[in-house]
């Protein structure tokens, strides 16, 4: 039996866009003017058991400790599904120095809201089968030194059911954070002013920490 790919027309798909997508399983060329102009497609599943990491880059800080960032990110890529890289106008030119098969980038001109804004956006970037995701920031590369421990502990988490994964420095918690994605709505409806230390508070009793050096 043949492919089918469905054709609609530009202002068919602007009018029905929020129906189309909850129901997309098949490609939709889309036209304009009676020509193809895109394509719409559903998003491909996949079983890759690595985690996601969404780097938080609105702000970057300095360039210097920016592309130290990019460069310890880069050394260990491969322990990643996919990245995600929340960017400003500003830092965009950084997501040519990464060095991923799968790279999103999102771009959040609200550099003046808290952290927890730019992660909401960061949830965009992730695949419908991604089951945790670490956060990291563009200015700060020696939370960048930490994510493969960071993705070792992810294993643990899976098998004790926890939500949260934080690493602890002579046992203070510090950055990065691994997050379950079972969180997502929490996140997405958690307010600005209470952030990512309010979710922390919430799931105190899901936290997998793991001491480094």
């Amino acid at each position: 039996m043949s492919l089918i790919k469905e054709i609609r027309n530009i202002t068919n798909v602007r009018q029905n866009l929020p129906a189309l997508l909850d129901g997309l399983e098949k490609e939709i060329i889309v036209t304009k003017n009676y020509r193809p102009r895109a394509v719409i497609s559903p998003l491909k599943e996949d079983d890759d058991p690595r985690p996601a990491l969404i780097i938080l880059g609105t702000k970057t800080g300095s360039d210097k400790r920016a592309r130290e960032t990019i460069d310890r990110i880069n050394e260990v890529a491969g322990i990643f599904a996919r990245i995600v890289f929340v960017c400003s106008d500003q830092t965009r030119e950084y997501a040519l120095q990464l060095k991923t098969d799968d790279l999103r980038l999102i771009t959040n001109e609200k550099i003046e809201y808290p952290i927890i804004s730019p992660l909401k956006d960061g949830l965009g970037g992730l695949n419908p089968a991604d089951d945790y995701f670490v956060f990291t920031f563009l200015s700060s590369p020696d939370s960048a030194l930490r994510l493969e421990e960071l993705c070792s502990g992810i294993e643990e988490a899976r098998e004790k059911g926890k939500k949260v994964v934080m690493l602890t420095s002579d046992g203070e918690p510090t950055h990065p954070i691994a997050l379950s994605t079972d969180l997502r709505d929490v996140i997405i409806k958690t307010r600005k002013e209470l952030g990512i230390p309010y979710l922390i508070r919430k799931y105190e009793n899901e936290i997998l920490y793991r001491e480094i050096e």
